[in-house]
């Protein structure tokens, strides 16, 4: 099945009018060396609203393990290996959100960089994550439809367990959250009239199942992303 997933953040403040030419110049400096750099998509402008799109690179550091000698003995000794990596974002004027492609990785500097980027500050563009309580409670008042899948951790020998099925929720062995540690839910939204399965993430993602390969589809990906992030808390707020 195909799906799209995008990894969402928030801007505190709002997104400038100059959003295109604030990116489109945008390269951070160490020592005359580029750590990070952003290169611009061709915007998707639909019903005169104008959707940015591009990929952010940057620099970062891992480690790694060698074997060396010393004194006449053999060891294990860890460095630090530079790194080149790159995500793609999404943002538009009209909302708060910023999404990012990938892993969550990509996210945790991409919001870095766009915050310095518009705002001039490594903090105004912030991770969220999700309270799935919440979202339970909505599905359980019929604001969403068919919980059909979730996590949870648990004590015991097995420490966690994902169930899936066809409205959970009303099966008897069914382990509410506020009672357990959740990290998803899967669950369905209308979209266009066609009921849509979706997994959104504690961590602050949101699966899309759905075929949306058209770049015109930016907009149902924005629309949806709204509806959640009234569930959603910066790292200011947690």
């Amino acid at each position: 099945m195909a799906f799209v997933y995008r990894f969402i953040c928030k801007a505190i403040k709002k997104i400038p009018e100059d959003v295109s030419q604030k990116l489109k110049e945008y390269k951070e400096y160490d020592h005359q060396q580029i750590i990070s750099a952003i290169d611009l998509f061709k915007p998707v402008i639909i019903e005169d609203k104008e959707y940015v799109r591009g990929k952010i690179y940057y620099r970062g550091i891992q480690s790694s393990f060698d074997l060396v000698e010393e004194n006449g003995e053999v060891k294990e000794k860890e460095i630090k290996v530079p790194y080149v990596a790159s995500v793609i974002f999404f943002l538009s004027t009209n909302s708060d959100a910023v999404l990012f492609s990938g892993i969550k990785e990509g996210s945790s500097f991409g919001h870095q960089v766009i915050s310095k980027a518009l705002f001039g500050d490594s903090s105004s563009v912030l991770p969220i994550e999700f309270n799935l309580h919440k979202i339970e409670q909505s599905v359980a008042q019929g604001e969403f439809s068919n919980l059909w899948a979730h996590a949870y951790k648990r004590q015991g020998n097995i420490k966690s367990r994902i169930e899936f099925g066809e409205n959970i929720n009303e099966d008897e062995e069914f382990v509410p959250s506020g009672t357990v540690d959740k990290s998803f839910l899967g669950i369905c939204v209308t979209q266009d009239f066609e009921e849509m399965k979706i997994k959104v993430f504690r961590s602050g993602g949101i699966m899309f199942y759905k075929n949306w390969d058209n770049e015109t589809h930016i907009v149902d990906v924005f629309n949806l992303v709204k509806i959640f992030l009234k569930y959603s808390m910066t790292q200011l707020q947690l």
